[in-house]
């Protein structure tokens, strides 16, 4: 018995699947939702496997390029993925807040949450926020401005915040998840409303600054992971310089001129006559 004792824990250090135990998901789960469960599991995938590391690395890289440089160009596809992004990030963080403020999945109307179906229900609200944003021609400029900024949002206040948002997800202290999940949310829904009004009366240079915005945060996040290291000031300049690149090289190259039509511009005459 003994023997089969020490096998077992030999395995468990062997196999680091077993660290994340059960007890740890479900302190997750109560404390931060979907977001606790993500971002604690990325930061453990990192930092335990230098290829998956690499893998996100490159994937933040080309994704990052394509959406900073090519933002406007593709507007259409831009849409629909910035709506998906924006209703993954958001949900996530309205799930956390109903978490912490209302007891739900800690006894309080529902026992407990598992991960996989609070990913399913997140999910399939962002996929509506997509088709919602894409479909929804009248409001479609809003909702698009809106999208950008909610993701602009969230990602400054991560820049600002990620200790504190990090430590809100392993550690239960009610009151404090409760200030940085409204916080959270706060700072989406601001930024969402201002660029969303904005977009409406000044479509392209909200569009082209915020893909640019957003492609280069991700830039920077897959430079951070190929170099390692707590992020400062340092990071924040090569952000801006990226976004201000981003928004250059659109202007210059990539988003259509005035004296060219997007594929949107050039499929909207034709629907209107017909």
């Amino acid at each position: 018995e003994q023997k089969a004792v020490k096998e077992s824990q030999s395995h468990a250090v062997e196999c680091p699947a077993v660290a994340q135990s059960a007890g740890v998901r479900d302190m997750l789960s109560d404390s931060a939702g979907a977001l606790g469960w993500t971002a604690v599991t990325f930061e453990y995938m990192i930092r335990n496997s230098l290829a998956v590391k690499v893998l996100c690395a490159v994937m933040c890289l080309v994704i990052g390029v394509a959406w900073a440089f090519f933002g406007y160009r593709f507007k259409d596809c831009e849409i629909w993925l910035e709506g998906f992004v924006a209703g993954l990030l958001v949900w996530s963080i309205v799930v956390s807040v109903v978490i912490v403020f209302f007891g739900v999945c800690r006894g309080t109307v529902i026992d407990s949450c598992e991960p996989p179906w609070l990913f399913l229900i997140v999910g399939l609200l962002s996929v509506g926020c997509a088709v919602t944003t894409v479909k929804a021609q009248r409001v479609q400029l809003f909702l698009a401005g809106f999208d950008l900024g909610a993701v602009l949002g969230s990602f400054l206040y991560i820049v600002e915040f990620h200790q504190q948002i990090f430590h809100t997800f392993v550690a239960v202290d009610d009151q404090r998840a409760k200030v940085i999940m409204a916080g959270f949310l706060g700072s989406a829904l601001v930024v969402g409303l201002m660029l969303g009004t904005l977009t409406v009366f000044f479509e392209k240079p909200v569009i082209v600054c915020g893909t640019a915005g957003i492609g280069g945060f991700i830039m920077t996040v897959g430079i951070s992971l190929l170099l390692p290291h707590s992020l400062g000031w340092a990071d924040l300049a090569v952000w801006c310089s990226l976004t201000v690149l981003a928004a250059v090289v659109q202007y210059r190259c990539t988003a259509p001129s005035s004296g060219q039509t997007s594929k949107d511009e050039e499929v909207a005459p034709l629907v209107n006559g017909a």
